[in-house]
C-alpha cells in the first residue's frame, strides 16, 4: 500500500507506476482516474521537452533570452541560425562590429555612386562638346 510519506519520496515516474498498480476501476473514482491520466500526459509532454530544457539549462538560457532571439528578427529560426553562422564565419561577434562594417559598406557604395555620377557627367560633357 502506498503511503503519503512513501509517495513524497518517489520520483514522478515511480509514483505514476505505483498509482497505476493500485488503481482499481471498480472502486476508484472518476476523478482519480482522470487525474492519473492527466498526470501521465504531463509526464509524457515533459519527457518530450527534456532535451530542449537540458540544452537551455546547459547554456544558461532563460525564457526572456529565447523570446528576445525569436522576436529580434522576422526570419525563421533556421534562417536566423544561418545568419548567425555567417556572422561567426566572418569573426563578427558583437553588434558594434557589424554596425561598423555596414557603415563602411554604405560609405563605399555612396563613393562608388558619386564616382559613377562624376564619370557620367564627364562623358555627357565630352559628348556635348564633340557635337
Amino acid at each position: 500500500m502506498l503511503t503519503a510519506q512513501l509517495a513524497k519520496s518517489m520520483d514522478d515516474e515511480h509514483l505514476l507506476a505505483s498509482a497505476r498498480a493500485e488503481i482499481d476501476p471498480l472502486t476508484s473514482t472518476a476523478l482519480e482516474l482522470e487525474l492519473l491520466e492527466r498526470f501521465e500526459r504531463l509526464l509524457d509532454e515533459a519527457s518530450e521537452h527534456k532535451p530542449v530544457a537540458d540544452l537551455l539549462e546547459e547554456y544558461e538560457v532563460g525564457t526572456d533570452d529565447v523570446k528576445a532571439v525569436i522576436e529580434s528578427h522576422p526570419a525563421s529560426l533556421k534562417d536566423q541560425a544561418a545568419l548567425l553562422s555567417l556572422l561567426n564565419d566572418q569573426d563578427i561577434h558583437e553588434p558594434d562590429q557589424l554596425k561598423e562594417l555596414l557603415e563602411l559598406a554604405a560609405k563605399f557604395r555612396a563613393l562608388a555612386n558619386d564616382a559613377g555620377d562624376f564619370f557620367t557627367r564627364l562623358t555627357d560633357l565630352v559628348t556635348t562638346n564633340q557635337e
